[in-house]
């Protein structure tokens, strides 16, 4: 399974997305990230991605979606704003 797959998946799986897994995402040169640029973004879902590596995201324990699209990774100090997502634990 690919790194693109496997963000689509957990995203259906525990933000409530309904994502189709051929979604295509686009890939920026490093360069770009340092200048705001996300690193990597599917494009059906308004640009959702992250600043991040992908392989780094999925690292992460638990997500939260800023309603700008950008994924970042949960900490108990997080405030988060209105239209954000916050990832569901899945229970084991």
């Amino acid at each position: 399974m690919t790194l693109r797959e496997k963000i689509i998946k957990r995203l259906n799986k525990t933000c409530g997305y309904d994502i189709p897994l051929d979604t295509k995402w686009t890939c920026r040169q490093r360069k770009y990230r340092s200048a705001g640029g996300f690193s990597w973004c599917l494009l059906d879902i308004a640009g959702t991605g992250s600043c991040e590596p992908a392989s780094e995201v999925l690292k992460w324990k638990r997500w939260v979606i800023s309603k700008d699209g950008e994924i970042f990774e949960w900490c108990p100090q997080y405030v988060h704003c209105d239209g954000d997502t916050i990832e569901e634990i899945q229970k084991r």
